[in-house]
């Protein structure tokens, strides 16, 4: 999560003013402040303006030469874990000095051995510069990290490179130089957990594609430089409305949907299996307090009773026949009972729940409530379900649909949903890979996962696997036996052309769903029901990330089990 905080002038800061300053922050409400961890005297280890005997060069090597007071601005862990620590601004890792080169690694350890003895949460390192090696600095970058037990280190990172951008002519990859720079910093130190960025804004702001790529990163803080800053007409100073708009992004206000699913965000969730498993009650509580959800499925209900002629009879009026399989605890049922009171049509429910718990929850007096082998006492004219996973087809649909549609009625009878298709997406998070990757199952890779995404990129636009549709038609043609459902073997090749580089950590999956018509439901950010939270996306994780330059052509290929595979060709 992307914090706000303030960094005084280094130069102002004294032993003295710290915590008046740290006072300060908190009466605003801010959540950190950054500080210089030493003074200008503590350049004194560069060995300028006066020489080292052996002894004292021989300690400072081993780390044994300590610091002095005079050294530091930081002195006393008052409120440590409100700081966050700003090493020497002169050290020079990938110097042609040698001595140069090993006297400021020698300091940043030092300075970061002192930031953990205080308890400080992170330290602020420097952007290394544009042009030159990165070999030495992401060695000893790597070596501090595995050195810090909790400590993070923020690399302090520009949105824009201006140097380096001075030869992109072409605008729609203008920006993408500094990401590319952060890259190869991450992919030296294998992409630390411990590592993140402080992007500092500049008043050139890059396309929304490449700002995407930054917002899969671990952006920590955001710098926003007083130049960048506006006069409104009032006097005050603003940002841009691009610049807002930046900031927004990396500091989301919850909406229903958002706070519902807080504390969820890139958190891992292995898909439900409710067929294998009785879902527990406070499962279903959760999923019932979806108002998207359930008003999709009553308004659906109340079209295909409303499209059933009028009986001839009134005074003996038709009754359409309802099924709910997979009822839980009766929401879908209470779904059926409004609409049919609203399309002002008698109707009979049948309600099939296989977990005897929720069966107990909401009362039927039949035994068997199982759809695969209850034995309806007559046909459906509607037969309502909700039965899809983050995939579509990979939690209960489509084989138990198919099992249940001999209920319906031959010719006539209507399915709700009427087809669900499932939409995948190449993804880059470094976050949700890192996450995997701490999971001990030697399976974590082969396994799918249920997400609320937030740190994510979608490297393109999704695009449609395959779809179910029910009911399910034997009659199909020879010759075109593919169209049917029949099999329910499905397999997919898929194309993506990227349009700016960016990292492939897995395969992003959604699904649209028709209820009836044009009632939908759908999780695809293209087509996303606003305001509905049932199901998150699910991610398929590759296990060695790949870098994808623009211009590169993805092929992601899909199985009838959902297992993925992904290639690059450029």
């Amino acid at each position: 999560m992307v914090q706000i905080g303030f960094m005084p002038p280094s130069d102002q800061l004294t032993p003295a003013n710290v915590g008046p300053l740290i006072n300060y922050g908190l009466a605003k409400g801010l959540d950190f402040m950054v500080a210089p961890i030493t003074t200008p005297h503590y350049e004194r280890v560069l060995f300028r303006g006066h020489s080292l005997s052996s002894t004292e060069l021989r300690k400072w090597r081993a780390g044994q030469e300590a610091m002095t007071p005079e050294d530091l601005v930081l002195q006393v862990a008052e409120r440590s874990d409100y700081l966050v620590g700003l090493p020497a601004q002169w050290m020079k890792f990938d110097s042609p000095d040698a001595t140069v080169r090993l006297h400021s690694e020698l300091a940043l350890k030092q300075q970061l051995n002192w930031t953990a003895h205080l308890g400080l949460g992170g330290v602020m390192l420097p952007y290394p510069p544009s042009f030159g090696p990165l070999s030495n600095y992401s060695r000893v970058l790597a070596s501090v990290l595995q050195s810090l037990t909790w400590t993070t280190c923020w690399i302090r990172i520009p949105l824009m490179d201006l140097e380096l951008e001075m030869n992109v002519s072409n605008p729609s990859v203008q920006g993408t130089k500094s990401w590319e720079r952060w890259n190869m910093l991450r992919t030296m130190v294998d992409a630390d957990p411990k590592l993140g960025i402080a992007l500092e804004l500049s008043e050139t702001v890059p396309s929304d594609e490449i700002m995407d790529r930054w917002f899969a990163e671990p952006v920590k803080a955001l710098i926003i430089p007083e130049e960048i800053f506006l006069t409104n007409n009032s006097g005050f100073p603003v940002l841009s409305k691009r610049h807002q708009a930046i900031v927004r992004g990396f500091i989301k206000a919850p909406g229903l949907d958002e706070q519902f699913a807080a504390g969820y965000q890139d958190y891992l969730q292995a898909p439900l299996q409710p067929l294998q498993d009785n879902l527990e009650s406070s499962t279903y509580e959760t999923f019932e307090k979806d108002p998207i959800k359930y008003q999709q499925y009553e308004l659906a209900v109340e079209k295909a009773l409303r499209d059933r002629p009028q009986p001839s009879n009134p005074q003996d009026p038709d009754t359409a026949v309802l099924m709910v399989v997979g009822a839980g605890r009766g929401p879908l049922v209470n779904c059926s009972l409004r609409a049919a009171e609203k399309a002002k049509r008698n109707v009979r429910i049948y309600a099939v729940e296989k977990n005897p718990n929720a069966f107990v929850t909401y009362v039927f007096t039949a035994k068997d409530n199982d759809m695969r082998t209850w034995n309806a006492p007559e046909k459906a004219d509607i037969l309502v379900s909700e039965l899809l996973g983050s995939f579509g087809d990979n939690e209960l649909s489509p084989e138990c649909l198919d099992g249940a549609q001999k209920f319906l009625k031959p010719g006539t009878g209507i399915s709700i949903p009427a087809s669900y298709t499932a939409f995948v997406a190449p993804l880059s998070s470094s976050k949700l890979h890192n996450n995997v990757s701490a999971f001990k199952d030697s399976t974590r890779f082969e396994s799918s996962y249920v997400v609320k995404f937030q740190a994510i990129s979608l490297l393109a636009e999704p695009k449609p696997v395959w779809t179910f549709d029910h009911p399910n038609v034997d009659d199909i043609p020879c010759g075109q036996e593919s169209l049917s459902n029949h099999h329910n073997i499905r397999s997919a090749s898929i194309l993506f052309e990227l349009k700016t580089n960016g990292i492939i950590h897995g395969i992003a999956g959604y699904f649209e769903s028709v209820l009836y018509k044009d009632v939908t439901l759908s999780i695809n950010p293209q087509t996303h029901s606003p305001g509905m939270f049932s199901w998150f996306p699910i991610y398929f994780p590759v296990k060695t990330p790949i870098y994808a330059p623009a211009g590169s052509v993805i092929l992601v290929e899909y199985g009838m089990n959902g297992e993925s595979d992904v290639n690059m060709k450029a």
